[in-house]
């Protein structure tokens, strides 16, 4: 579903991948994942989602507008 989302916010930290973007009615969706496998590249496992509130809607505005 965030496949499609312009723009999508990405965090990678060791096994864990955390994406934000849009759904297709333009609400923010943030997915957690974790990685199956060091050995097997682009293979996750969907642990968590949850649409964002306003703050954080508002936070990753500012963000990525350059702004703190």
């Amino acid at each position: 579903m965030l496949r499609q989302s312009r723009p999508v916010v990405r965090r990678h930290i060791g096994a864990v991948l955390s994406v934000a973007g849009r759904d297709r009615q333009g609400r923010w969706l943030a997915v957690a994942l974790i990685e199956l496998s060091p050995d097997r590249d682009d293979q996750y496992l969907v642990v968590g989602a949850r649409y964002l509130d306003e703050t954080e809607v508002a936070s990753i505005t500012r963000m990525m507008k350059g702004q703190s």
